[in-house]
């Protein structure tokens, strides 16, 4: 994990050491876009390389956690199976945004339409990716969403002492 954040804290230093690398562009129709400039291609090929990587550490994990569900010895099972679904579903967005970020990659040279169009699902795909995980644990927990959704309120006797400063 500490090598995934000094990838990404690395691969990032060109935009510090370059002041005018990342400016605001006008868009086709008068949209103002963030572009980065000079270093375009190297954010677009920055997207894809930390997403994938990304998504190939989750999977990792997905897959070690998957086998330990499976364990029989394991007495959290039903514990990690409704962590492991979770986290399962919350990376989903993840993969969304790596076909963006090829898409984008793809048709960085040209510039057409496609490309606007993956510029443009950023936007939509930043705010799935930052708030799907409060929804996921909604609908895959069950004693979350009997705290948030009980119309009489709260009961913290029958959940324990932790959640009853909630």
């Amino acid at each position: 994990m500490l090598l995934l954040w000094i990838l990404v804290v690395s691969s990032s230093l060109p935009y510090l050491l370059l002041p005018n690398a990342v400016v605001f562009a006008s868009g086709p129709g008068g949209v103002i876009i963030l572009s980065a400039g000079v270093l375009a291609d190297y954010a677009a090929s920055q997207n894809v390389v930390i997403n994938l990587i990304t998504i190939l550490t989750c999977t990792f994990c997905y897959v070690a956690c998957y086998l330990r569900i499976r364990d029989p010895q394991n007495g959290y099972r039903v514990v990690d199976r409704s962590l492991f679904f979770c986290a399962l579903f919350s990376s989903l967005p993840f993969c969304a945004e790596v076909v963006r970020c090829l898409l984008a990659l793809a048709t960085f040279e040209v510039k057409n339409g496609l490309y606007e169009i993956s510029l443009e699902l950023w936007y939509y795909l930043a705010e799935v990716l930052a708030t799907s995980s409060v929804w996921i644990q909604l609908l895959t927990n069950r004693s979350v969403r009997s705290i948030l959704l009980d119309r009489r309120g709260p009961h913290p006797q029958s959940y324990g002492t932790a959640l009853a400063v909630i």
